[in-house]
């Protein structure tokens, strides 16, 4: 539909989106995402003083805080994914984590085969995130996520109590500060469909690599080519910008879609407080979508002046 109008009203439409685009990410929605590691470090931390009285020797404390300092070290390995291989494609990706859930030894060397060690799979998506009073932690193996109930809510205020649900899945992030888009969401699956994707993505991402930078970045540089050597309102460039555009736009916008169609798939296997903060994502890829609208804008610009030159040419 928006082929067949004329091209001073899909220069007119794309730029009215452009500016409520600009608008939107301009608004600088509430970024909460800073936050997440330092409520994931709190969760590993153990205190020693609560198993300790007056009749503690310092010998035994010393023992006990080393025994909690190595357990706190090995929450936040589970945590932060320091034991995990990654493939990561765009979005998505594959995680292989290799950890024991009832070791009181702990270890990073896979090669060093202790018993009740074995690997754990899992589709992974990146840039998810925790809501505000939510955090993650690991317990035995199991899953668990801690979040607020809020029974008082004032202007400037809230109270509520604390509560603790199991899930399925598995959150993942760094624990050092500003690791906002170093989050992810881990859905474990069999070792069996672990493999099968593992073969099945990179056979899938790879060539759809080669031909995104083709299209975004080789395209482009074939309009420049062309316009420097004489041929610039020619069918050729309004092709490659155009196609270059729509590629920028949609690489960009397909992340959100995704993470929709998983929160229908999962259903209530993923909890609503490990969300995809899609007006975030797409404000820190902005630069994209700015890129995609201007392609757009100079692909309408070339095939005015490509109508233009085909009349010219024709009154001669």
């Amino acid at each position: 539909m928006l082929l067949k109008l004329p091209a001073k009203y899909r220069i007119l439409i794309i730029l009215s989106l452009f500016i409520v685009g600009l608008w939107f990410l301009a608004s600088n929605p509430a970024d909460n995402r800073d936050s997440v590691p330092g409520r994931l470090a709190t969760e590993t931390k153990l205190y020693p003083d609560l198993l300790v009285d007056s009749s503690t020797s310092y010998l035994r404390y010393k023992t006990i805080l080393d025994s909690l300092t190595e357990i706190s070290r090995w929450k936040k390995i589970q945590v932060a994914g320091f034991a995990s291989q990654k493939w990561y494609g765009l979005f998505t990706g594959l995680s292989k984590i290799y950890e024991c859930d009832s070791c009181n030894v702990f270890t990073l060397d896979k090669k060093n085969k202790l018993p009740g060690y074995n690997y754990k799979y899992f589709i992974s998506f990146e840039n998810y995130t925790l809501k505000n009073d939510a955090s993650f932690y690991i317990d035995k193996g199991r899953y668990f996520i801690r979040y607020t109930v809020r029974d008082k809510i004032h202007e400037n205020w809230s109270s509520g109590e604390t509560e603790i649900k199991e899930t399925t899945v598995r959150f993942q992030s760094g624990l050092e500060e500003f690791r906002k888009n170093k989050t992810v969401l881990l859905v474990p699956v069999s070792k069996k469909t672990y493999a099968i994707l593992n073969v099945a993505l990179p056979v899938l991402f790879i060539p759809l690599m080669i031909i995104l930078s083709w299209i975004i970045f080789i395209l482009p540089c074939k309009v420049l080519y062309r316009i420097a050597t004489g041929r610039c309102f020619v069918i050729q460039n309004i092709r490659n910008l155009r196609l270059a555009g729509w590629a920028l736009i949609i690489t960009t916008l397909l992340p959100p879609v995704i993470a929709l169609f998983l929160r229908l798939l999962l259903g209530n296997r993923l909890p609503e407080e490990i969300y995809f903060p899609a007006r975030l994502f797409l404000n820190d890829q902005k630069g994209w979508l700015i890129a995609g609208v201007i392609f757009l804008l100079l692909s309408s610009a070339f095939k005015s002046g490509y109508k233009l030159q085909q009349e010219q040419d024709l009154t001669i």
